[in-house]
């Protein structure tokens, strides 16, 4: 995979959930089930309060990305997210901020050199995400050496707060039996 294609809906966030809806409206625009039993299509979808949801097999062909998926193996390259919101007014929440940054980390590590691109970069006519491409392009910045130890010494005080929890749960029970 090369790309990570961000969309957003262009429905207004009204802070209710937009994933039925997005199901029933692609349902009646392309009536293309995925295999994973939804309408919707993109890969991911990703509600206002952050929940995201499987939508389509990653390297199933997307209605999202024509021409930049798996129908033709050799142009298997894009998983296509999408947020829930209309970005030409709004920004996303900080919930979904929270999952799209989780969400390209994970991606990071199983696909090495991905990037983060709009709908607009990778299909002509189009402008989605609305979005300023500083947001994008921020996921696509490699760690100085810097922030790498940093992140490296969080890890480590993360295996070592673990392992005194650990140690205090047996010293718990051993107390209880």
């Amino acid at each position: 995979m090369k790309y990570i294609a961000l969309h957003h809906t262009a429905s207004l966030n009204t802070g209710s959930p937009q994933l039925f809806a997005v199901d029933r409206y692609h349902k009646g625009k392309w009536n293309d089930k995925s295999e994973l039993g939804w309408y919707v299509g993109y890969n991911f979808f990703c509600d206002t309060d952050g929940t995201r949801t499987n939508t389509r097999r990653v390297g199933e062909e997307t209605i999202a990305n024509k021409g930049h998926n798996c129908n033709i193996p050799e142009n298997c390259d894009t998983i296509s997210y999408c947020m829930a919101g209309d970005f030409r007014t709004q920004k996303p929440t900080p919930a979904q901020d929270s999952d799209f940054r989780r969400f390209v980390n994970d991606m990071k590590e199983k696909y090495a050199g991905i990037k983060v691109v709009g709908h607009r970069d990778i299909q002509a006519g189009r402008t989605c995400p609305e979005l300023p491409r500083e947001y994008m392009e921020g996921f696509n910045k490699e760690l100085d050496t810097e922030d790498r130890e940093k992140e490296e010494t969080i890890k480590l005080l993360q295996m070592k707060l673990l392992d005194l929890l650990r140690q205090l749960l047996r010293r718990l029970v051993a107390l209880t039996e």
